[in-house]
């Protein structure tokens, strides 16, 4: 397969993922299964990968040999023969060469050994051996050093729920990830010489904006006030979120602190 196409393909996904902004996460990561940080974004080397495994393994084990096997066996039967010795033999025909298709197969087989550290022995369903490299190549979130006392799992399967809607996943991530462009986080890249809170002294970081912040405070208790006025019971519901912004607060707000405050409400509300 062309790694050139692929790098491109796979560079075109990242920067429509990020909106042609910054990578705040990196890469591998975003492979990894929801409860280890990652989207479950498709690595296309590695499904490649899987595909080239498959095809050996079904070459290998299979129980109704397939109708190209008399093909394969003339290229790689001589190759895979030093890690199945049973494989060597002189009553078949055999290349010394492999096509470039084989020998791509083989180089992932030979990186999948790397991966399970032992000699499969049954066919794998493809799904299976992707997921077992990914696994092997795997990132772990910068944010699990930061605080390794937290158990992520938890809180990186919640941030993603279903029951969310897509606004709130966003953000959710973000905020577990640690990389919402809060002030305090952007003076670390020279993006702002400000760090303190858009509506109070304190320094801007995450936890102070979603949890210490008492406009933040303010925000959510009135969004809650609201919904049990308007509805009559606890659970929050969907509403204008312009209602809250511009009736209840009647703030002169700059275009930031209207974000946020946007984000605060979203948040509140679900």
């Amino acid at each position: 397969y062309n790694g050139e196409y692929i790098d491109k393909y796979m560079s075109y996904t990242f920067k429509f993922l990020w909106k042609n902004s910054t990578e705040c996460v990196r890469r591998p990561v975003l492979f990894n299964n929801y409860d280890h940080g990652g989207i479950r974004l498709v690595s296309i080397s590695s499904k490649i990968k899987a595909f080239h495994i498959y095809h050996i393994l079904s070459w290998l084990f299979a129980e109704e040999k397939p109708k190209w096997h008399s093909f394969a066996t003339y290229w790689i039967n001589r190759q895979l023969g030093r890690y199945y010795p049973g494989l060597i033999r002189n009553d078949v025909c055999q290349s010394f060469v492999m096509s470039d298709f084989y020998f791509s197969a083989l180089e992932s087989f030979k990186y999948y050994l790397e991966c399970v550290n032992d000699l499969p022995d049954t066919i794998c369903r493809v799904k299976h051996i992707y997921w077992k490299l990914i696994d092997f190549a795997a990132e772990s979130p910068r944010v699990i050093n930061i605080f390794p006392r937290v158990d992520f799992k938890i809180a990186f399967s919640s941030s993603l729920s279903k029951f969310n809607p897509p606004c709130v996943r966003s953000m959710n991530w973000k905020i577990v990830h640690d990389i919402l462009p809060v002030n305090v986080i952007l003076s670390r890249f020279n993006i702002t010489n400000n760090i303190k809170c858009l509506f109070c002294p304190a320094p801007e970081t995450i936890s102070h904006l979603f949890v210490d912040c008492p406009i933040g405070n303010e925000i959510r208790s009135k969004v809650i006030e609201l919904s049990n006025i308007v509805y009559g019971h606890n659970i929050i519901m969907n509403f204008d979120t312009q209602c809250v912004l511009y009736n209840i607060f009647s703030l002169q707000v700059t275009k930031r602190q209207k974000e946020v405050i946007l984000i605060l409400i979203n948040l509140a509300k679900w």
